[in-house]
């Protein structure tokens, strides 16, 4: 939008500017007129500009960057990196030392600089973000960090439960918000890299690490290690005068030039220059230190060397503190990378030492002055300086220390505390890390019950989302504990926090209903939001996980196409259409690598039978073959033509390719060369290895077996259907074939060449099929996200999974038959206990819905016919089958009609004889999309026009269509004809009709163009209102009562008052992303829902949001079955919602 913005503002500036040439040109006017005019109009665009940006731009919030002033620049570095980032051709760059595990040597401090660069500042602008990592942030309190991030970039935490999802989502906001620079400081693994990759697809990549081995392959290294002789000089000499060369330049010996331990050393000098001491006989002093406990000069490669410089060094600057010198100490008990308050550090320090808040004050200052810490308010230690102290310490001291703490803690607790859950909600420090000094302290039942206390839970869910709540019960291992990781693993990412903060609550207690080991937390949660305005589901919930589910995997940030588990079930790797490939630890869900390929993957896998080998389908002929123990590609396989299949045989080297080209080619992968190739009579549309060399491929409806010695197939049996095959599954033991597709299963015995198959048509239309390790169970996926096992003795379906609310990809079992692993178009994989699948796991998908504003009949659209469900009185329910599926359901003339959109054709069904109706047509044959209905008028959208018929009368449409900047209604369509070229002093091209719809009144139709609003009377044509939204509006509606218009743009959902036509607020929770609204009849509140899985319950006099609740699955549409009674529909069929508004009155 910026650049729509900026783009649209250049051709208002150009065109003024050129009518003021023509103007100049050709009248007597003076030209400092027209001077004074193109000044003034520049203005008015600027202001306007900014006016619309400014209603647009998205809260921002990055932290200040650590300032870079007062350092020692080091230009040979800064410069080296300033030129990377900004390279075309640099997205990923690290600033690393050369040395294993050395800390200190200044990468921080130079990123810092970095970000404080002109040209970094020029090219970046406020879009610089910072993340410190460090070594303990691990999985769930990684996740968290990552939030934390998001929730500055956008104002609210998405509250994602892994890592790698948390990364996605990160670099899919960076990438939006245009150019962008990420700073991830202090990382220590490869794990805890690879979120940080994926967001860095986003936007340009900054890392400092003091590990190179954990960086990928396209980053550009830049070593930082010890300073060079003139900055180590001006390091030391910063801010003091008169320090003798030779004390000097023993000083940057003695130190190795490490810039840990000159500013350590520095900061000493300072002091006692400032208290007036001899800076010379300081030195001298310390100098002497050094020589005496650390070692005669720091060889900065040596580890042990620089262990014994820091402790000299340390040891010189604490002794400066006399007896104070153990306070420091005592800071060792916080986490790493935590800026940790001043009033803790009092509350500790009082408990320790009986220092008062002012002494403390005057202390933290001093151990910030002596570069011991940093920070003003809040303190926060060099994690070599924290190290440094937790060792001195010691297991049992920091054991006391994390006691005498929490001691302190406990006496500010409100007399009568029942538990540390009523800490204060302001000491957010506390809330974060009072389960950590917990731990610290060896309180292990306290810890216990802690995470089981459903006030602690609820109050974590609140302030911090479900990853925080993750990372305490993490702590603890009994049975609550893991009943309470299964219930996150399975729904935590539909427990985000919410605005408002209560709807978090909410959705909690009715996700907990079929979780009965989490009864009390269950309970607590049901009490807390017994008064506020809520959605009580009055029916089950469709998208509750189904029993077999183990485990969702998410971080693909598209489909996933395929999955294979390793021969010992260590891991498994599945291929997304993000282009990456994910490799997963089945058991934990942890990630253990992201391999990102420079070309597009379309899905297809193979593993070799020893997992040595996995080839993934690549771009156009290609075929990847990455070797799974590092995970590089070891040889790209190219065909003549599109790769239609490939498989390894049984020696687990050679890859058996076919290509469109009618081509059977052999590969040595190992070696990457091509053993032989083979002209066959047809195209194999799949292939999978028998023995030896044997390989069975299926056909145009043929099932042959390909000797790849020699070329040479036998035709085995021919397919008894038409249908195409979309996957085979082979027995282990070679005795049997399944074949899947929309015909359902074809099963070939083997050991019977030429004999029919066996026809399994229990279900059809069949995406995926994988057989068990043992052979005795066959999986079955299709296209409506359900998965069917199957008993191979019987040949009969004995249980399904509800699996996802789209198609199912591929299937895979572990090498102990005990998991299945699934893929879909949802953008996940699961993993399932097929032992636990049900015999009555039902999964209807439904797109749209209408209802009687009076609640007697519900309409559903499904992808196959339209349900109508009689509700007052009940009665059966009525199934209409119509050309094709309802695009959308419209309750018309209080429930006595029901429009029904179909592809080319707009139905109205009579509520008395649903099968009596009339129809709606392009008096072309046109297709329609977008039918409304309002009053004595019907709307739909056919291409750039709008047809507007009047039911009333029944006569042909009149069509909306543009009239130069406005827009009319006209008898005859316009012709189509291409968009002509915009002439040169025109200010914009004519607008582009992109919706056009009634409003439920039939008062208006409210016309949206490419570039404003016009709101026309239906009868007349006579344009009411044109309305400038102030940027490209996506569509828009008038409300029920007539009181609002809605106009989406891509920030928000914009509400203006039709009484004034001003703009009265903008949603900007809701975007070009709402997939549906619905007023309840007495206009009280409006449901909307979204792309994001969100129903949102709003207000219709103020627009507050007053409830929400996440879904798990695609929400395609809503309505209201009275004024209580929300019906939404999605993915995984129907929703059934009580509003309750939360009064006493109202609950009573």
């Amino acid at each position: 939008m910026k650049k729509q913005t900026t783009a649209a503002a250049a051709v208002t500036v150009v065109s003024i500017a050129v009518a003021i040439v023509v103007n100049l040109l050709t009248s007597g006017w003076s030209w400092t007129f027209f001077v004074l005019l193109a000044v003034l109009a520049v203005i008015w665009v600027a202001l306007a500009v900014w006016q619309v940006s400014a209603g647009r731009t998205k809260p921002l919030g990055a932290p200040p960057v650590a300032s870079a002033s007062g350092i020692v620049a080091r230009p040979e570095l800064s410069g080296k990196i300033v030129r990377l980032l900004l390279g075309t051709g640099t997205r990923k760059v690290a600033i690393t030392t050369g040395l294993w595990g050395a800390g200190g040597f200044g990468k921080t401090t130079l990123a810092a600089e970095v970000c404080e660069n002109k040209e970094i500042k020029a090219a970046f602008g406020t879009n610089i973000w910072w993340v410190t990592v460090g070594q303990e942030v691990r999985g769930a309190a990684l996740a968290d960090t990552i939030n934390d991030v998001i929730k500055r970039i956008d104002g609210q935490s998405p509250g994602l439960t892994r890592p790698e999802q948390a990364g996605m989502h990160l670099g899919a906001l960076l990438k939006e918000r245009g150019r962008s620079l990420l700073v991830v400081d202090d990382v220590w693994s490869a794990e805890q890299l690879r979120p940080f990759l994926d967001a860095g697809r986003g936007c340009t990549l900054l890392v400092t690490t003091r590990f190179s081995d954990v960086l990928p392959s396209d980053a550009e290294p830049v070593e930082v290690n010890q300073m060079r002789p003139e900055q180590a000089s001006a390091l030391v000499n910063s801010g003091i005068a008169g320090l003798p060369d030779s004390v000097r330049d023993g000083l940057l010996d003695i130190t190795g030039r490490w810039p840990l331990a000159l500013s350590l050393a520095n900061a000493a000098l300072r002091r006692a220059d400032r208290t007036g001491a001899d800076v010379t006989e300081t030195a001298q002093k310390l100098l002497q230190r050094l020589q005496n406990f650390g070692p005669a000069a720091l060889d900065v490669t040596d580890a042990d060397r620089r262990d014994r410089t820091v402790a000299a060094t340390l040891e010189s600057s604490l002794s400066l503190l006399g007896e104070r010198r153990d306070r420091v100490v005592e800071l060792a008990i916080f986490p790493e990378d935590t800026d940790i308050p001043r009033d803790l550090i009092a509350l500790l320090w009082h408990r320790t030492a009986g220092l008062s808040r002012d002494e403390t004050d005057r202390l933290c200052q001093e151990i910030v002055d002596l570069s011991l810490a940093t920070g003003l308010h809040r303190v926060r230690l060099h994690d070599v300086i924290r190290t440094y102290l937790r060792h001195e310490c010691g297991l049992d001291r920091l054991t006391a220390l994390h006691n005498t703490f929490l001691d302190g803690v406990a006496a500010t607790l409100p007399p009568g505390a029942a538990g540390w859950w009523q800490i204060p909600g302001e000491q957010e420090h506390l809330w974060r890390t009072l389960a950590y000094h917990l731990t610290g302290a060896q309180r292990t039942e306290e810890l216990a019950a802690l995470v089981e206390a459903p006030a602690w839970i609820i109050g974590k869910l609140r302030r911090f989302g479900p990853v925080a709540v993750a990372e305490d019960v993490a702590l603890v291992d009994n049975e609550h504990s893991r009943e309470l990781t299964r219930f996150l693993d399975q729904l935590g990412h539909t427990l985000t926090p919410t605005i408002p903060e209560h709807a978090v609550v909410n959705a909690l207690a009715h996700r907990l209903a079929h979780y009965p080991a989490l009864s009390k937390l269950h309970e607590a949660a049901i009490a807390e939001t017994r008064r506020v305005p809520r959605l009580v589901p009055s029916a089950p919930m469709p998208d509750l996980p189904d029993p077999a589910l183990k485990r969702v995997l998410t971080g693909h940030d598209r489909a996933v196409k395929a999955c294979d588990f390793s021969p010992t079930g260590a891991w498994l790797a599945t291929v997304g259409a993000d282009d990456t490939i994910r490799v997963w630890e089945p058991q934990s869900g942890r990630v253990l690598q992201v391999i990102t390929t420079n070309t597009w993957l379309f899905g297809e896998s193979a593993l070799s039978p020893d997992g040595r080998w996995l080839a993934a389908e690549g771009f156009r002929s290609v075929v990847n073959v990455f070797d799974t123990e590092t995970w590089t590609v070891q040889a790209a396989l190219e065909g003549r033509g599109t790769v239609r299949c490939f498989t390894f045989t049984a020696d687990s080297r050679t890859l058996v390719l076919a290509d469109s080209r009618d081509q059977l080619i052999v590969w040595d992968v190992v070696t990457g060369k091509k053993l032989r190739q083979f002209k066959i009579e047809q195209n194999l549309d799949h292939c999978v290895a028998l023995t030896g060399t044997t390989v069975l491929g299926v056909d145009d409806g043929l099932v042959r077996l390909w000797d790849t010695d020699t070329g040479k197939h036998t035709t085995f049996t021919e397919l008894q259907t038409t249908y195409g095959v979309t996957d085979v599954a082979l027995d282990p033991d070679h005795r049997w074939a399944a074949l899947a597709g929309d015909f359902g299963i074809a099963v070939h015995d083997l050991a019977r060449p030429g004999r029919p198959a066996r026809m399994l048509r229990h279900h059809t239309d069949l995406t995926a099929v994988a057989s068990s390790p043992s052979g005795d169970l066959l999986a079955t996926g299709d296209a409506k996200g359900m998965i069917s096992i199957w008993t191979v003795a019987e040949w009969r379906p004995v249980g399904q999974i509800a699996a996802h609310g789209s198609a199912i990809n591929a299937l895979a079992f572990s090498p102990d038959g005990s998991t299945l692993a699934s893929t879909s178009a949802d953008g996940t994989a699961r993993l399932w206990n097929p032992a636990l699948a049900s015999e009555r796991a039902q999964h209807t998908a439904a797109s749209t819905c209408a209802a009687a504003p009076d609640g007697t009949w519900l309409a559903i659209g499904t992808p196959t016919s339209t349900i109508i469900q009689r509700l007052a009185p009940p009665q059966p329910a009525l199934e209409l089958e119509f050309a094709t599926r309802a695009y959308s359901l419209v309750a018309l003339h209080g429930g006595r009609q029901l429009l029904v959109e179909l592809v080319s054709e707009v139905l109205l069904c009579d509520a008395g004889d649903w099968r009596a109706g009339r129809v709606l047509a392009h008096p072309e044959g046109n297709t329609l999309s977008s039918a409304t209905g309002g009053g004595s008028y019907v709307c739909a959208q056919s291409g750039g026009q709008g047809l507007l018929w009047d039911v009333d009368n029944w006569g042909p449409p009149r069509f909306v269509v543009a009239d130069g900047d406005s827009v009319r209604l006209a008898d005859r369509p316009m012709p189509e004809s291409p968009r002509r070229a915009v002439p040169l002093l025109r200010r914009s091209a004519p607008p582009e009709i992109v919706e056009a719809a009634v409003a439920p009144s039939g008062s208006s139709v409210v016309v949206t163009t490419d570039t404003a609003v016009f709101v026309l009377g239906p009868a007349t044509g006579e344009v009411i209102k044109t309305v400038n939204v102030g940027t490209q509006p996506y569509g828009a509606r008038v409300t029920p009562g007539d009181r609002w218009l809605l106009v989406g743009v891509q920030d928000g959902l914009q509400v203006w008052s039709t009484n004034t036509w001003t703009r009265h607020t903008v949603l900007t929770e809701i975007s070009s992303d709402l997939e549906g609204a619905a007023w309840t009849p007495d206009n009280s509140v409006v449901a909307m829902v979204t792309k994001d899985q969100t129903v949102r319950i709003y207000d219709n006099t103020d627009w507050r949001c007053l409830t929400s609740i996440r879904l798990d699955g695609t929400v395609t549409g809503c309505t209201w079955a009275g004024n209580t009674d929300l019906v939404v529909v999605g993915g995984h069929g129907v929703y059934r919602f009580d509003f309750r508004g939360g009064s006493p009155e109202a609950e009573g």
